[in-house]
């Protein structure tokens, strides 16, 4: 504990983790050899995870009425299901649902100048289908959907988001010593226009909130992105992995956008692009 070191009226950032309980019960299921060589998976489980925290004495003496324990209590609920199938020679599906749900029951968190910080907490559904093809020459074809819902409770900008995602992938191992992958998806996410303080403008936001520089990240936004791969294989106990990815957002924008990204005094993020490389390699002890 820092506290004693610290001056009166200093902010006191905890720099290690409290000590925390954490408690999880989980439920599996398979069921193999059905119909079109199909095999039905799925599973549920709910975990806890809480701690008690003593806060600093020096930060209540302004508001002796605060809360001098911080009791954190986050629940997960998560339930999945997966249908996999081959129907045919050299063709696979996949068909998936999930669902996870996060609570947070911890004590509101507020400062002496009366702030108080939302607690965040969300729920997400996902359900998707992949079919894979093999095709000749040692060649596989995959292609997905993906569709996400994601409700942010307590969150003022964009509570819920809607990604529909469409992607392709084709790989080839021909040559035994290398594969490559090419790999190229789409994403379209709408937000909750209800719930999008920057589509109600009736006062313009404070140019310096949250809001100006955190709600990309939720907003509705076209993605591309294309990714190509290598991984070769020069001996029996070295791996190499290569692989650039280019991704380029287009976000959406408010009638009130104007040219220069300002949305009434707020700054908007419009498009950016990013140029990501991978390089990772393996290598394993010979036997003696």
């Amino acid at each position: 504990d820092l506290s004693g070191f610290l001056p009166p009226d200093t902010m006191y950032f905890a720099g290690l983790a409290p000590d925390n309980d954490y408690e999880k019960l989980g439920l599996k299921f398979a069921w193999k050899h059905l119909p079109f060589n199909s095999a039905l998976a799925a599973g549920a489980s709910y975990s806890t995870l809480e701690n008690d925290l003593k806060i600093n004495p020096e930060l209540l003496v302004a508001n002796p009425a605060y809360t001098q324990t911080f009791s954190g209590d986050i629940s997960y609920t998560n339930l999945s299901t997966t249908l996999s199938s081959r129907p045919a020679k050299g063709l696979n599906t996949k068909f998936y649902f999930r669902y996870l749900d996060k609570e947070n029951d911890a004590s509101a968190v507020s400062t002496n100048s009366d702030n108080t910080y939302e607690k965040f907490e969300y729920d997400k559904t996902n359900a998707g289908v992949e079919v894979g093809y093999r095709l000749p020459k040692k060649t596989k074809l995959t292609a997905g959907y993906d569709y996400a819902d994601t409700n942010r409770n307590d969150r003022p900008e964009f509570a819920g988001t809607t990604d529909n995602s469409f992607s392709v992938n084709i790989r080839n191992s021909l040559l035994e010593f290398m594969s490559v992958k090419l790999q190229y998806q789409h994403l379209n996410r709408d937000y909750d226009t209800d719930s999008a303080d920057l589509l109600n403008l009736d006062d313009p936001p404070d140019p310096n909130s949250d809001i100006s520089v955190s709600d990309f990240d939720v907003n509705g936004k076209d993605m591309d992105e294309v990714k190509i791969g290598v991984e070769i294989y020069p001996t029996d106990n070295f791996d190499l992995g290569l692989e650039y990815t280019y991704t380029s957002n287009d976000y959406d924008t408010p009638d009130e956008a104007q040219p220069d990204g300002e949305i009434a005094g707020v700054r908007a993020r419009e498009k950016d692009d990013r140029n990501a490389f991978y390089l990772d390699f393996l290598w394993r002890l010979p036997r003696q």
